[in-house]
């Protein structure tokens, strides 16, 4: 019997690793460094997520204001999670490897240096929204006379 037990106690770890894959070695993958408030990088991190684009096109992007590919609500999260300026001290003194950085830091490094970032996304943005404004505006007078 003590046999019997041994051997299943041996395996049921072996099992629970085949369960995940890789459980160990997420753990030094997850390591990140963090700068920013880590509220804030989960939120920007889930957020960004959902924009498939590496974050050096997104400035690209950005800087020649080309809305192509990008919804309104990805201009609003992209808009939301530039960095502030307490996080562009911070992102700015750092000196290590960037990919090293989470997520949102990555992301915010990647915008450092972008020229009115907050003013051209907002263009964007209305860009992306006037002519249903505009189809709205017409509706309501139409009504109106």
């Amino acid at each position: 019997l003590e046999r019997l037990f041994l051997e299943s106690r041996n395996s049921s770890p072996v099992g629970r690793a085949s369960a995940r894959p890789g459980a160990s070695t997420n753990n030094s993958q997850t390591k990140n460094v963090v700068l920013i408030d880590p509220k804030r990088a989960q939120n920007a991190a889930i957020s960004l997520a959902r924009i498939r684009w590496p974050f050096q096109q997104l400035r690209e992007k950005i800087l020649h204001m080309d809305d192509d590919g990008l919804s309104v609500e990805q201009l609003l999260s992209l808009r939301d999670y530039l960095p502030t300026h307490e996080e562009v001290r911070s992102l700015s003194s750092f000196a290590g490897d960037v990919a090293s950085l989470g997520p949102a830091e990555r992301y915010m490094h990647a915008m450092l240096d972008l020229p009115e970032g907050k003013s051209r996304i907002t263009c964007m943005i209305f860009r992306q929204q006037f002519s249903s404004q505009v189809h709205g505006c017409k509706a309501q007078l139409c009504q109106l006379e």
